[in-house]
């Protein structure tokens, strides 16, 4: 005769299942941390290469035209009906060919809003820690873009006081599209050369930057951040360095439809603003990062690298400046 045994299974107890729950809880605060340092550092690997890409096709779109066009304008051979954003004018050496070809209409003139053009997302130009970006278009649905360009490198920088770096910026008046076709405005006046144009050096001149696409202390998307196909609007346009906004618009201030200057100590980039949609956060016109610890800029040389949250404003700007002849402090 056999005996059957019964085996009796016993449960967790409560005090069982707290310290499980407990060490669950202490492995994920360990992990957890490590997970979003490795996040962050792959999305700024992405976006150093994205930079990386933006700088080898500003050297290419050299090359091709003999000299480099403004930071909104006309490329380099063209009339000046053309007009653009240099962001518009990179496409073909960034692989986005059949977007750029798109825009030119049945007169052969080219223009960023031509055939809808900008509504197409580039993802060249999209910083993946870049928060604003959402859906990657403003309400309006015009394509958002991460970077910008340094007007100071494209187009006419002058100095309100003569060798006071801090006071170079690329003045106005405002370029609108009553008047863009008319004549050649400092924002508009291109056709400098490498290495010739920048005598502080190539590897001491930021070319490009960061911005968040969506900038608005006004709290509309439309009316504040960076479009890679806008022109004609400040507060939208791809690029830092111009000191002139849209009236009744915020520009270089975090508060509704107030505008400050967007140059010299007051032109300090941004780290992580919040908010980018409501008054007290990002700053229209100014360059800011979703990065921590600092900006990344792509230099005249085509090279990248962090400008760490220390750096002072004056060598920020200093950086910004091509012409100024100074040597870059220490904390560059």
């Amino acid at each position: 005769m056999h005996l059957h045994h019964k085996l009796h299974r016993r449960g967790m107890s409560l005090i069982e299942l707290l310290v499980v729950t407990a060490i669950i809880g202490i492995l994920l605060a360990l992990i957890l941390p490590a997970v979003q340092k490795a996040r962050e550092a792959a999305a700024r690997a992405a976006c150093m290469n994205n930079l990386r890409q933006i700088g080898l096709a500003t050297q290419h779109l050299h090359d091709a035209c003999g000299k480099l066009p403004p930071t909104e304008g006309v490329l380099p051979g063209l009339s000046e009906k053309n007009f653009a954003p240099i962001t518009f004018w990179l496409l073909p050496y960034l692989e986005q060919g059949n977007i750029y070809n798109i825009a030119v209409d049945k007169n052969g003139v080219y223009n960023s809003a031509n055939n809808g053009v900008h509504t197409a997302v580039v993802k060249t130009y999209l910083c993946p820690s870049d928060p604003s970006l959402g859906m990657n278009q403003a309400p309006n649905g015009w394509a958002l873009c991460s970077y910008a360009a340094n007007a100071l490198a494209f187009s006419q920088a002058t100095y309100d006081k003569q060798g006071d770096l801090l006071t170079c910026y690329v003045h106005g008046p405002l370029v609108d599209g009553g008047n863009f076709s008319k004549k050649l405005y400092p924002l508009t006046t291109g056709g400098k050369k490498l290495p010739a144009s920048f005598p502080d050096g190539l590897s001491n001149t930021i070319f490009w930057t960061e911005k968040y696409g969506i900038c608005s202390p006004n709290g509309n998307g439309d009316d504040g951040g960076n479009q890679w196909a806008s022109r004609f609007e400040p507060q939208t346009n791809p690029l830092i360095g111009y000191g002139v906004g849209k009236p009744d618009l915020a520009y270089g201030s975090n508060q509704p439809d107030e505008q400050a200057p967007v140059y010299g100590l007051a032109g300090y980039f941004q780290v992580q603003p919040v908010p980018w949609l409501g008054a007290g956060g990002c700053k229209p016109g100014i360059a800011s990062t979703g990065h921590t610890g600092g900006i990344l800029a792509a230099l005249g040389d085509g090279s990248v690298r962090l400008c760490a949250q220390g750096m002072s404003p004056t060598t920020w700007w200093m950086a910004l400046v091509p012409d100024d002849r100074n040597p870059l402090p220490s904390d560059w």
